[in-house]
């Protein structure tokens, strides 16, 4: 068995469908992508990141792997899936980044942007206060729930 498909093989059993989306269920890095250690690509063991080997090795082009100007894409906005990536270069893919609308449907316009202080990151106002509601103590209303 040739090492691509083996590579393919390890790939497929840390994977699962979820609606249409190939999604990786294996190590995930903090910043919420899938993580693979291939041993042979490189002079020693080295971690990349699924979904670029999916979109570079398992789509046939190896040689993409390593090259350091292109983006790996997601066109779905899931970073844990594989299947709806491809190689672009930076300047596309900050272009695609630039939707009309968050992945929750929510209108992206400026007043609807939140910068996260941190890291500077942009995100939809709308989400981060439902998310908020979901996990803390704030209501709906904005106001600390004070219920039992």
């Amino acid at each position: 068995m040739t090492q691509r498909m083996e590579l393919r093989q390890r790939i497929l059993l840390q994977t699962e469908w979820r609606d249409e989306h190939l999604i990786w269920i294996g190590y995930v890095s903090p910043k919420g992508y899938g993580q693979i250690t291939i041993t042979g690509l490189h002079p020693t063991r080295h971690t990349y990141q699924v979904h670029r080997v999916s979109a570079t090795i398992l789509a046939g082009h190896p040689e993409q792997l390593f090259d350091t100007s292109l983006d790996t894409s997601h066109l779905c906005e899931y970073k844990q899936c594989i299947s709806h990536v491809v190689m672009e270069s930076h300047a596309d893919n900050m272009a695609r980044s630039r939707r009309e609308f968050c992945v929750n449907g929510h209108l992206r316009i400026e007043d609807n942007i939140y910068v996260i202080p941190s890291t500077g990151g942009r995100a939809c106002k709308e989400c981060v206060v439902e998310w908020r509601i979901r996990n803390s103590t704030i209501s709906p209303l904005g106001k600390p729930d004070i219920s039992p």
